[in-house]
């Protein structure tokens, strides 16, 4: 048979099935017919003579290709369990302790206080992102949100009868140059201006931005979702993030993907196994639209409710998953037509000025923001293409 060389997303598709409890069975990605192997599959072999001790991940290690022809996970049930261990593992090893926790509470604070006394009115400040959204890790940053609750300072923020995030970011700025509990002090000129330095005593990096409630909300939604698969999703989510790292595609200031755009990633993937979804459209269906909430104009109400009984149903280790959710990425999802969204089911068709966006990764709440707006259009860092040594294509014969 001949076969010509095809791009990701192609019609006929094979699928890789995998037992649950009920004897029923559960797609866990959907694979497209390719005549072609895609090279810089980045599939993670680890090291396991060190799992006990958490450095499993030291020795990971990412292939440069996958074999079209059968099914790429580990034939050896055992190795699932071992790999899907190391995962958890992983996670447990650089998650905070509960004594972190509270240190960062009382970082926050104290801080509080000090801002309090440079502004001469209350100052509260809000913990948002990883640090509470379930997938966060000791070494993330602790990102905050200013506000006063009493009402603004007068003079050194206002301008026309208004305050300026700018300039009440800058003025956090000069009040941390005092406060003895910080070092390197940067006001960064953004979207969201912020205030980014180190706390002494922890060895933290924490940002501090103004009024940033989008965020705040956005961090709600990533923690309603955990709840749906306490188990899984965390540590999913942790070597997601670590694997993205690893492979260079990570970091949203070098000009690839932010942590949070491949946490999105994830969850539109695990909103669409079949048949059973392993996660919910949280957004979708909302039936008492006079209950909304609306924040900066945008809608960022979504259902509050859990069904834990849904993942559960869906017996699959992390590991499997985690090969689905590269497998989907690379070779089923349709970059060139649709919108990498988790807001509702089905494909969102790419238009107006995402058109010609060779990726689009849409927030859930602020519906016109691209989270993939600012990577380069030669370097769009889809897992097919995340190796750290080959990134050439190889062609098969099929026979």
């Amino acid at each position: 048979m001949k076969s010509s060389r095809s791009r990701p997303g192609s019609i006929q598709a094979v699928t890789s099935r995998f037992s649950r409890g009920s004897g029923e069975k559960v797609t866990a990605t959907i694979r497209p017919y390719l005549p072609w192997i895609a090279g810089a599959y980045c599939l993670p072999i680890v090291g396991l003579r060190n799992d006990l001790n958490g450095s499993a991940l030291q020795y990971i290690r990412m292939t440069n290709m996958f074999d079209a022809f059968s099914p790429y996970i580990y034939k050896n049930k055992t190795g699932v369990i071992e790999i899907s261990r190391a995962m958890k593992l992983h996670r447990e090893d650089n998650s905070f302790t509960e004594r972190q926790f509270d240190l960062i509470v009382r970082f926050k604070v104290e801080l509080e206080v000090h801002l309090s006394n440079y502004f001469g009115t209350r100052v509260m400040l809000a913990i948002y992102g990883s640090t509470l959204n379930g997938f966060g890790t000791c070494s993330c940053d602790v990102d905050m949100s200013l506000s006063f609750p009493a009402g603004p300072p007068r003079g050194k923020v206002a301008v026309g009868g208004g305050v300026c995030p700018d300039l009440v970011m800058r003025e956090v700025a000069k009040a941390l140059v005092d406060y003895p509990n910080a070092r390197d002090e940067q006001y960064i000129c953004a979207k969201v201006p912020i205030v980014r330095f180190r706390g002494k005593d922890m060895d933290i990096e924490a940002d501090i931005s103004y009024r940033n409630d989008l965020a705040l909300h956005n961090t709600q939604l990533l923690r309603q979702y955990c709840k749906w698969d306490e188990e899984r999703l965390p540590i999913l989510g942790v070597w997601v993030k670590t694997w993205a790292k690893r492979c260079g595609v990570g970091d949203a200031s070098k000009g690839s993907l932010s942590s949070y755009a491949w946490i999105l990633m994830l969850i539109h993937y695990l909103q669409r196994t079949e048949p059973v979804r392993m996660l919910p459209f949280l957004q979708y269906g909302i039936h008492n639209p006079s209950e909304d909430q609306y924040v900066n104009g945008w809608n960022v109400d979504f259902w509050k409710f859990v069904d834990v009984g849904q993942s559960q149903r869906i017996g699959i280790s992390a590991y499997e998953l985690f090969v689905g959710f590269l497998d989907y990425f690379s070779t089923h999802f349709q970059y060139d037509k649709h919108v990498i969204q988790i807001n509702t089911p089905g494909n969102v068709v790419k238009m107006g000025r995402w058109y010609r966006c060779p990726l689009v990764i849409r927030d859930p709440f602020e519906l016109d923001h691209n989270l993939a707006q600012g990577v380069d259009d030669d370097s769009i860092p889809t897992p097919c293409l995340c190796a750290s040594q080959a990134t050439a294509c190889a062609p098969i014969q099929r026979p």
